[in-house]
């Protein structure tokens, strides 16, 4: 579907003149793509934009009617969330589309400061101890090393690279670490690449042993393993192992979280802890039990795992709870919650992009919740 005619759709969604079938093109065309890839020539910064911002709105079919949704059709708005309050959301829409620098809160109004989302920062801890703050766009890091590694940085993305790697040793491991508030991407010396999410680490060597590669993680992940049947791939996580020979895969190890969560997108995965292992097909996902100490699988829209990597959360009949523990990761928040709001679950999408600001709002609307902004402190209400 090409651009003018996206234009077109979103221009009628926006007006309410949709057609339920042009209405479902829209949504077919929202489903089918990684938005992170869309790149709008410069001359149409301002429908850039807008897209940007309706994207953010464009929910999920009512497949879970129990949920309320994050994001509504104006003729389809459930129960809980009133005509006035949807009257707002479509203002909010349609002004946030023109001004996205001038975020009008309505329902957060006491908050004093826009806090943010984040974005690509990291430190890299060489093996010989050196640090690197990754936090700027573009840099090149050789350091005249004897090794003759070098070491790039651009938008987001770490690349290692030597001249000669056979003076390098796989003995010498690197620490890739992301602060809350911010996600990076690396290059590995086999060709593998990993996204990290906030609040992670992924340890990995100069060089990979001939016979196995070997890399360590904390926090979350996405895998994309260059293939080598000579030399499997694996993760370590905890006492957890997840062995790969050219696959993709998401990995979800916060110390924090109950379970570990391996999400498979494509080829095959062998997830080991102890004498218990599974092995995974795609668009599965194992979770490990840290209390029960037990393996469970299920089928899984992956879309789900790794909507965080192509700049989304994507939630579905999800707890609030689980809901504000990745937007604290990625806003760099603290959260607090004064009630009982275990039973609240949502579905909808959400651009990374957004401010926190944006999000509570548009939680908000859904009439079930209630948020205060205090310095970079959330309180959450019933």
């Amino acid at each position: 579907m090409d651009k003018q005619h996206i234009a077109e759709l979103i221009e009628k969604h926006l007006d309410g003149t949709a057609s339920p079938a042009e209405y479902q093109q829209l949504l077919d065309w929202y489903r089918s793509v990684e938005h992170t890839e869309i790149h709008w020539p410069e001359t149409e910064k301002q429908f850039d934009i807008r897209v940007d911002r309706i994207l953010t709105n464009i929910l999920s079919q009512d497949r879970h009617k129990k949920a309320p949704h994050l994001f509504q059709r104006k003729s389809f708005l459930i129960p809980t969330i009133s005509i006035a309050a949807a009257a707002i959301l479509v203002l909010l829409l349609v002004t946030n589309l023109f001004n996205k620098d001038q975020i009008k809160d309505t329902v957060l109004a006491e908050a004093t400061t826009i806090i943010l989302p984040g974005g690509n920062k990291a430190i890299l801890t060489l093996s010989d101890g050196s640090v690197i703050d990754l936090t700027d766009s573009l840099h090149s890091y050789n350091n005249n090393r004897e090794d003759g590694l070098k070491i790039y940085t651009n938008q987001g993305e770490l690349t290692f690279n030597s001249s000669d790697y056979s003076t390098l040793s796989s003995n010498n491991l690197n620490t890739l670490s992301t602060p809350r508030g911010g996600q990076y991407m690396v290059n590995l010396p086999d060709g593998s690449k990993v996204w990290l999410n906030a609040e992670s680490s992924l340890s990995f060597p100069n060089t990979f042993n001939p016979n196995e590669r070997r890399v360590t993680l904390n926090g979350e992940a996405y895998f994309d393993i260059a293939k080598n049947k000579k030399a499997p791939f694996i993760v370590s996580v905890d006492d957890m192992q997840i062995e790969v020979l050219g696959t993709k895969f998401n990995v979800d190890a916060y110390k924090d979280s109950p379970r570990i969560s391996t999400t498979l997108v494509e080829g095959s995965v062998k997830v080991s802890q102890g004498m218990q292992n599974i092995v995974l097909e795609p668009n599965q996902q194992s979770s490990w039990d840290k209390r029960s100490k037990k393996f469970s699988i299920q089928d899984i829209d992956t879309k789900l795992s790794t909507a965080w990597k192509n700049g989304y959360f994507i939630f579905e009949n999800t707890n609030i709870k689980t809901i504000m523990s990745q937007l604290s990761r990625w806003y760099d928040i603290e959260v607090e919650y004064l009630g009982d709001i275990s039973k609240k679950e949502y579905t909808g999408s959400i651009l990374k992009r957004s401010t926190i600001q944006e999000v509570l709002n548009m939680l908000e609307l859904t009439g079930t919740i209630e948020f205060k902004i205090t310095g970079r402190r959330v309180s959450v209400m019933p």
